[in-house]
């Protein structure tokens, strides 16, 4: 009877055991948008969020050792300034740090000087997964390219959004401001029915932009480009373009140097975030659809040389027909 008495115990205690818990995902192994914050799937966000995707401007507003005591005090990151290519603010992740659900690992801010203000966040995962996390916290489309980076269809908010492979199976999310109410306002382009434009802007590794003449240049037919002039210190720039796909150059003027042309390059991106290795200088084409406008484009790549990797001939620039 006793030992009848310590099974019937034994089997009500077995069957109160619990099972054990799944093995946690590896960090940066899925392929899977992780669930975003609670916090992000509601109409507001929260004040992290609001500072590391461009949402609280009054960030940009400041020099950077006060972007650098805003991100420390207000999103949580232990931060300094790096002042080789800048100056501008570093940021790591103090603890277990989550951005659109995902492991954060390091912040920067794009420095004064470089095409557009904003910032880029290194977070665990594949670009793919990077890509829709944020997009459904953000609310906008962000679509695959031809060079692997993921980017948003038009802005939210004026702002612009990108996703590429980062180091060590990251990805990199950056977003960027669009320049200032009064740098931005240019005249109208006239162009024909069906006709596509191109918006941007021109860097250049001086403490002043020369005049330049922007080309778009066919990529299927790079004899055949439309130009623009840019005056200096005018580095904005609107090209009226058919379907197609386009090259992107500029070509300084008034500089007595042979300088070769600027390019918008696979490493245009990784240049204009202010990161290390931007070694792909190959030329990057434009997709252009009927009536589509891509803006927030970038030509600031004067890297390239010109004897492994020789540009195109400057065009001598097809006249826009009259609408």
């Amino acid at each position: 009877m006793r030992r009848r008495s310590v099974m019937l115990v034994a089997l009500l205690l077995g069957g109160c055991t619990r099972a054990p818990a799944p093995e946690a995902t590896p960090r940066g192994a899925q392929d899977t948008p992780a669930a975003p914050d609670a916090a992000l799937s509601t109409p507001g966000m929260d004040a992290r969020t609001r500072l590391l995707a461009c949402d609280d401007v009054s960030l940009f507003e400041h020099d950077v050792e006060v972007q650098r005591q805003i991100l420390q005090d207000e999103a949580g990151l232990r931060c300094r300034i790096e002042p080789q290519g800048g100056p501008f603010v570093v940021c790591d992740a103090a603890t277990a740090a989550r951005l659109f659900g995902l492991p954060l690992h390091e912040v920067r801010v794009m420095p004064p000087d470089s095409l557009e203000q904003g910032l880029s966040v290194t977070l665990a995962g594949t670009p793919a997964t990077v890509a829709a996390a944020a997009g459904a916290a953000l609310g906008v489309a962000l679509r695959p390219q031809a060079d692997g980076s993921w980017r948003s269809e038009g802005a939210r908010a004026g702002r612009g959004f990108t996703v590429r492979a980062a180091a060590d199976g990251r990805a990199l999310f950056a977003c960027a401001l669009p320049p200032p109410a009064e740098e931005a306002a240019l005249p109208p382009v006239a162009r024909p029915a069906g006709w596509g434009l191109l918006s941007g802007q021109v860097t250049y590794p001086s403490e002043y932009v020369p005049p330049m003449r922007v080309c778009a240049v066919d990529a299927a037919d790079p004899g055949r480009g439309y130009c623009v002039a840019t005056a200096q210190d005018a580095p904005q720039f609107q090209l009226a373009v058919p379907p197609g796909r386009w090259w992107l150059l500029a070509w300084p003027q008034d500089t007595g140097t042979d300088a070769g042309p600027g390019r918008h390059s696979a490493a245009s991106a990784c240049l204009a975030a202010a990161q290390a290795g931007c070694d792909d200088h190959a030329l990057r084409a434009v997709e252009v659809a009927a009536g589509e406008h891509r803006d927030a484009l970038w030509i600031n790549d004067w890297y390239a040389d010109p004897h492994a990797d020789p540009p195109p001939m400057e065009p001598r620039g097809e006249a826009v027909p009259e609408r």
